[in-house]
């Protein structure tokens, strides 16, 4: 039951993600006002998340109601290479609390 219920939040993740060219939509991409307030992207993770990201590409996240990617490289735990995203930034997580994104293998 909990695999049926993470395959189904990773296609709509998927769904959500597509921005109107058919194309996935990075959250660092994104043009943002510059009153937004911005923090690392590794501070919005929880300790068990380091093992999870090791196979994921891209880790899906809401931000103003919309879904985007946020590529694995922006969590570096490396606090100089961390990149910067909008403090309202919420990781999308399945019902067992582990990331849910893009995987290296199957890009699924």
């Amino acid at each position: 039951m909990l695999m049926s219920q993470k395959s189904e939040l990773m296609k709509q993740c998927r769904q959500d993600a597509k921005g109107n060219d058919g194309n996935m939509q990075v959250l660092s991409e994104q043009s943002l006002d510059s009153s937004v307030k911005m923090v690392q992207a590794s501070s919005l993770l929880k300790a068990q998340d380091e093992k999870t990201l090791g196979g994921l590409l891209a880790v899906f996240a809401k931000y103003d109601e919309k879904t985007f990617l946020i590529p694995t490289a922006a969590f570096k735990f490396d606090q100089s290479s961390t990149s910067m995203i909008p403090s309202s930034t919420e990781l999308m997580r399945d019902e067992s609390q582990e990331l849910v994104g893009m995987s290296v293998i199957t890009g699924g």
